[in-house]
């Protein structure tokens, strides 16, 4: 199909490959956004039972996918799940709706980065994790922005090395 679309580009001029790459990729942003939709619904409308992989969502006796708010009277709490199980972005808004936690999910674990903010909304802690694991570098801020703190994890989630501490200036 692509090699096909490729040689009709070819013999178009240059505003008329313009034209059509546009519509190409329009339609593959509807396409990707219509198929991948998935509903909003409030946590109060979601069971939680806990199973063998850890906390599992139920939404009309069913495991659930999709998105999930969680709102209560400081913050407002928006995850993905899969399954039932936790799986993608989880993000938690704390007052004036900005940013205080942001981790990431597979299959109800840690994976991928994970930053945590001072409610004003600067990094205070960024860290990679993998399998519910620490790994790779570990950094704490000082809410100027300067890095106040970094450590080392191996794969295996133990630190390696000494803390590397750092003055604010």
């Amino acid at each position: 199909f692509f090699l096909a679309l490729y040689f009709k580009l070819k013999k178009l001029n240059v505003n008329t490959m313009k034209n059509t790459l546009t519509k190409i990729v329009l339609f593959f942003q509807i396409f990707l956004l219509t198929g991948c939709h998935s509903e909003k619904i409030n946590f109060e409308k979601i069971s939680i039972k806990s199973g063998v992989e850890g906390v599992v969502h139920y939404y009309d006796k069913k495991t659930y996918t999709g998105l999930i708010i969680k709102k209560d009277s400081k913050s407002q709490t928006i995850f993905s799940v899969k399954d039932g199980l936790l799986d993608g972005e989880l993000i938690k808004y704390g007052d004036s709706n900005i940013k205080i936690l942001i981790e990431n999910y597979k299959e109800n674990k840690l994976n991928g980065n994970k930053y945590i903010f001072y409610t004003d909304g600067s990094i205070y802690e960024k860290s990679s994790f993998w399998d519910n694991r620490l790994v790779g570098e570990y950094k704490l801020y000082y809410p100027n922005g300067q890095i106040k703190r970094i450590a080392e994890f191996d794969s295996f989630g133990k630190k390696v090395g000494k803390w590397k501490k750092f003055k604010n200036t």
